[in-house]
């Protein structure tokens, strides 16, 4: 726990400062204080109530389309570590929502959570793996950079599924019956 402290603190440091030299400005990334905001998502969502949930969605969805939003139309350009922070503290409070019962998901939402790993880990290499694709074939065939951009979020999504169904559960079911049980008093 002290390590992680001295850690996010090293973050919140680089980022008043500016300090960004490598390697310190990757391993003080303000990225990283997200780590903290999921640990904080994870210690205190049971606690909220359905009706706690939901506000808590709600505000958390809020923040994150103001920050999105005021980017966008608006222009904002703010510091980097603000804008990832708020991003953050919008993206943890929706998070808290959801898992604190403020919807019941359908089952394909489900899997998409359930996925979200393997998504993120396929979603760079899937999307590259289609642009080489696309250009050979002369794409994107006249396609408006939005529906672009559905296309290959939901490729991404359906490659990151694929690796989650073939590898990552059957993985999951292995390293599980590997464990052994704890014996009490050894």
């Amino acid at each position: 726990i002290l390590a992680f402290a001295v850690w996010m603190a090293g973050c919140l440091w680089a980022a008043a400062t500016g300090f960004s030299a490598y390697p310190w400005g990757f391993l003080l990334s303000p990225y990283n204080v997200l780590f903290a905001m999921g640990i904080l998502a994870a210690l205190r969502y049971a606690r909220l109530g359905e009706a706690g949930a939901r506000w808590t969605l709600i505000l958390g969805v809020l923040i994150f389309l103001a920050v999105g939003l005021g980017e966008q139309l608006a222009g904002l350009e703010w510091n980097k570590a603000l804008r990832t922070w708020c991003y953050g503290i919008g993206a943890m409070l929706a998070v808290m929502g959801l898992a604190g019962g403020a919807l019941s998901p359908p089952r394909w939402i489900v899997f998409l959570g359930d996925a979200s790993y393997s998504i993120y880990l396929v979603h760079v290499p899937a999307i590259s793996f289609a642009g080489i694709v696309f250009l050979k074939l002369g794409a994107p065939w006249g396609l408006p950079p939005l529906a672009m951009l559905i296309v290959l979020t939901v490729y991404a999504a359906i490659a990151g599924g694929v690796v989650h169904v073939l590898i990552e559960r059957p993985l999951m079911r292995l390293l599980s019956r590997r464990r052994t049980p704890h014996v009490a008093g050894a």
